[in-house]
C-alpha cells in the first residue's frame, strides 16, 4: 500500500471531488494522532476507597515505564460501590470538568464490575477519579498502553 498523499493515484493527481475541508480534517488527524504504546501492565491503584463526592488524584506518567508528555492511558480493572447501588465514577484530566469525560457505573451494591477505558492526562500525566453515589473501590487498575 501506498503512503498517504494529498493527492494521489485515486484522483490522477487532482484536488479530490468531496468537500476539501472534511479532508483536511483527517489529514490533520493521520498527521497529528497519537501512537500508542502498549507496556507491561503497571499496577495503578490496590483497591484505595474514593469517599463518595471526592476526587482522588492518581499520577500516570514517570511509572512502569510510562515517560512525561504521555497524552493518555489505557486502564483496565474494576469498580465496587461500597455503600450505594448505582454508584459510578467519573473520569478525566486532573482539573477536568466532571460531566465532560467518561462515567463508569457499578448497578448494584457491593458488585464488582469489569472495566477497560481510555483517559487523556493533564500535562503533568495525572488524572482524577470522582465517586459519585456510593463510595468506589478502585479495584486493582493497571495501565496497559499509553499515548504519545
Amino acid at each position: 500500500m501506498g503512503q498517504y498523499t494529498k493527492s494521489g493515484p485515486y484522483n490522477s493527481g487532482a484536488a479530490p471531488g468531496i468537500d476539501a475541508g472534511a479532508l483536511n480534517a483527517m489529514e490533520d488527524a493521520l498527521v497529528n494522532g497519537g501512537m500508542i504504546y502498549f507496556i507491561t501492565p503497571y499496577q495503578l491503584t490496590t483497591n484505595p476507597t474514593v469517599t463518595s463526592g471526592s476526587t482522588t488524584v492518581l499520577t500516570c506518567t514517570g511509572v512502569g515505564g510510562i515517560p512525561a508528555g504521555a497524552k493518555g492511558v489505557i486502564i483496565g480493572g474494576g469498580i465496587f460501590a461500597s455503600t450505594a447501588a448505582n454508584g459510578y465514577i467519573t473520569v478525566m484530566p486532573h482539573g477536568g470538568t466532571s460531566g465532560q469525560y467518561v462515567s463508569l457505573s457499578s448497578p448494584l451494591n457491593n458488585s464488582f464490575n469489569g472495566i477497560t477505558f481510555t483517559c487523556p492526562l493533564d500535562s503533568t500525566g495525572k488524572i482524577d477519579v470522582k465517586a459519585n453515589s456510593s463510595n468506589m473501590i478502585l479495584q486493582s487498575w493497571y495501565i496497559f498502553a499509553y499515548i504519545m
